[in-house]
């Protein structure tokens, strides 16, 4: 039995892990084998099978490197659909974004964590990833002479890797090792996921430490990395088809529904909100977690149509008819004056600017849209000079008014007049 040795890689000091965790361009990824005297080089994923033990390896029988990656990509669709499709489509860029490097080898990235190599082999690094952008165009590094050394089973568990580890360099995880990203390589590689059930799936990637999951056309946070609990999991609710109920919406992501629209490109904040679906796929409640940054994020928001066009309109919890149109809209104004003119009536929401409380505003809709109630956080009157209805801040929120409008946009109770 061969002597083993342990080697142990940190991408940085324990002084300055959390610091740099998420630090991707500077520090980058890299793709490694084993080379091992007398033997053909492995991909350090597929080594590590000797020791995890997680299956017996399938490689696909195409022979194209591609169609092989394709293959083992395939085998997620069952579970996760939406991760296969991403998935499918960096693998089909993939030599579109590489840069071949000839004559000369890498500086190994520090990324590995924990490794078990054998006395007689060694780690060479074939590929080095990091986000393009205007100090390096192409996204991929590779090493040819390696490359050109491994067989297209090899190749394609190489490209398997880089996707997956792609996946962790654009989301919250502060990942600091490939570790994970090597161990679910060998879980495509073993096809052990057609004996999970949904929620076995869900967990297996949780431990992973994978933070999302799409379903319904939505992101879901499905785990991120605390600052003071460590890794937390978030849970999520499916129906019998499979299908997400209920769950955390994940807030870096871009969705537009029939009558909610939504977007943040920032990976700094795990999570938007709770959200429940029925069985068809319908949003019926969201809620958007206390203290969520809208300076970083804004937040979902519909339209309806105003006298003078769209009225936007945002909020922090909301619940939606069987077609998905909002009946419900709450939350909070964030200008100091707000105005908006609906059905030949402008309603304003006067403020000092010294005042620090926000407003929160409340709509109601029929199920044509029509506005049927609001209040906009504060006593109502109507200015006798301009009939404009004016909102002013209540000293006491319970003071505050819901306003009934009929069809035609009409209040259906006088107010009294401003002074």
């Amino acid at each position: 039995m061969k002597i083993l040795s342990l080697f142990l890689v940190f991408a940085t000091t324990l002084s300055s892990i959390d610091a740099q965790a998420n630090n991707w361009y500077d520090r980058g990824n890299g793709g490694f084998i084993l080379a091992c005297t007398g033997k053909k080089s492995a991909v350090l994923d597929l080594h590590e099978n000797a020791t995890r033990q997680i299956g017996e390896v399938q490689f696909s029988s195409s022979t194209a490197v591609t169609a092989k990656v394709l293959d083992l990509i395939s085998r997620l669709e069952a579970h996760d659909k939406g991760r296969a499709t991403q998935y499918k489509a960096w693998a089909l860029s993939f030599f579109n974004e590489v840069q071949w490097i000839r004559e000369a080898s890498f500086n190994q990235t520090p990324d590995l964590g924990m490794v078990i190599i054998p006395n007689d082999c060694r780690l060479e690094q074939v590929v080095f990833q990091r986000n393009p952008s205007i100090l390096n165009k192409t996204r991929y590094m590779v090493d040819e002479n390696l490359w050109n050394h491994m067989d297209t089973d090899n190749q394609a568990a190489l490209i398997m890797h880089e996707i997956i580890y792609r996946e962790f360099m654009n989301s919250v995880t502060k990942e600091i090792a490939s570790e994970r990203i090597r161990i679910f390589n060998l879980v495509l590689h073993t096809n052990i996921l057609k004996n999970l059930t949904q929620p076995e799936y869900i967990s297996l990637i949780q431990e992973l430490h994978f933070t999302s999951y799409t379903s319904q056309n939505l992101k879901f946070t499905i785990g991120y990395e605390s600052n003071d609990k460590g890794w937390l999991n978030l849970p999520m609710t499916f129906n019998n088809a499979g299908n997400v109920v209920e769950g955390t919406l994940a807030a870096e992501q871009t969705f537009i529904r029939k009558h909610l629209s939504y977007t943040c490109s920032a990976t700094e904040i795990p999570s938007l909100g709770n959200a429940k679906l029925d069985d068809n796929g319908t949003l019926r409640l969201l809620n958007i977690q206390d203290g969520f940054d809208t300076k970083i994020c804004g937040l979902p928001f519909a339209t309806i149509q105003g006298d003078e066009g769209p009225i936007t309109i945002s909020g922090t919890q909301w619940s939606f008819d069987d077609n998905e149109q909002p009946n419900y809209i709450s939350g909070i104004l964030a200008q100091a004056r707000h105005s908006f003119k609906y059905k030949g009536t402008t309603y304003e929401v006067q403020t000092s600017v010294l005042q620090k409380d926000s407003y929160s505003s409340t709509y109601y809709f029929d199920s044509a849209m029509n506005l049927i109630a609001l209040d906009l956080g504060g006593s109502a009157c109507r200015d006798t000079k301009t009939q404009n209805i004016i909102f002013s801040r209540a000293a006491n929120p319970a003071s505050a008014l819901l306003l009934s409008l009929d069809a035609e946009g009409k209040l259906k109770s006088p107010l009294p007049a401003c002074y």
